[in-house]
């Protein structure tokens, strides 16, 4: 069964490709627009599936017309129900880690599926909680200056340098990095596949 990602993200590509299944993958052009009164599970799970669709309809479109299983994905951070986006700019990313140093937040990945010829779609999120370590502004400084919390949601990495900065987590590992392998493979099982 062959699995298409409506996702460009370099970490959803190289965490799928565990899964043992053949990949391709779609440009995601969705307007990630949302309400602001949105919880966060509410968030992920919309663009999740806007993403889907947004990719479901352009595959449609082609004469390829390939079977297999469509998968949007999108991945929040946070703190008592505010979501934290990915940074603006270096100033941003410093309120960011100073707001979250020395306190638990959530991470939140929203999955959607889609089956290509059917069109039969499941739509579920994963959230995890993690603890950052008590930071000094010295220590944020210097972190920003890697660049990495530049295009990561709530400003920082799990999988790069920014894991010295997690003091513990309780939940998916892979959900913090971006996609909750565990999660998907349970979905895909609806879908009669099984992973190798």
């Amino acid at each position: 069964m062959k699995l298409f990602l409506a996702s460009t993200s370099p970490r959803r590509q190289e965490l799928i490709r565990r899964l043992g299944l053949p990949v391709e993958i779609l440009k995601n052009t969705a307007d990630e627009t949302y309400e602001p009164e949105w919880s966060p599970e509410e968030v992920v799970q919309h663009l999740s599936k806007i993403k889907a669709q947004g990719a479901y309809t352009s595959l449609r479109a082609t004469p390829k017309g390939e079977e297999g299983i469509l998968v949007g994905a999108d991945t929040i951070v946070a703190m008592n129900q505010t979501i934290l986006g990915k940074p603006r700019d270096v100033t941003h990313a410093t309120t960011m880690l100073e707001s979250l140093q020395g306190n638990q937040h959530k991470v939140f990945t929203g999955i959607t599926l889609i089956e290509t010829n059917t069109g039969k779609r499941i739509t579920t999120y994963e959230s995890t909680d993690v603890w950052m370590k008590s930071l000094d502004r010295d220590q944020i400084e210097r972190y920003i200056t890697t660049g990495e919390p530049m295009d990561k949601a709530g400003s920082y990495g799990i999988q790069g340098i920014g894991a010295t900065l997690i003091h513990r987590i309780e939940g998916d590992y892979f959900n913090v990095v971006g996609l909750p392998l565990s999660k998907l493979a349970d979905q895909l099982k609806e879908f009669g596949v099984q992973i190798p």
